[in-house]
């Protein structure tokens, strides 16, 4: 009979970290108090990973729409139509978690933006 395996070696290492979530979304509600020049240069002030124009006549959005798209070059800026679905998640950073079984038979897991 052949010898019996070696055993690997292993080697199990754990580490507790509470982790501190930071997450904003900002909402910046005017109601026609502001004129398109400060709206403009407050946009482009604030430095937004991503720009959505909602609420506007069609040729005022149109207008920021395109000026926002030259001041924020690499920033994608919408202007959904009323009633649009719009996928707001992102992808900048992901993690990876590591549940142990019983905290993961505890967890409601929900879909976003198709994964889970």
């Amino acid at each position: 009979p052949p010898p019996p395996p070696e055993a690997a070696p292993s080697k199990v290492v754990t580490e507790v970290r509470d982790v501190h979530l930071r997450a904003a979304v900002h909402f910046c509600n005017y109601e026609g108090r502001a004129d398109g020049r400060s709206v403009r240069t407050l946009v482009a002030h604030v430095e937004p990973r991503r720009v959505l124009i909602v609420h506007g006549t069609p040729a005022d959005t149109d207008h920021l729409l395109g000026h926002l798209r030259t001041a924020l070059p690499g920033v994608p800026v919408d202007a959904p139509s009323a009633g649009e679905v719009v996928d707001c998640t992102s992808d900048t950073a992901v993690w990876s978690l590591q549940l142990s079984q019983d905290l993961l038979s505890r967890t409601c897991l929900r879909d976003v933006a198709g994964y889970r």
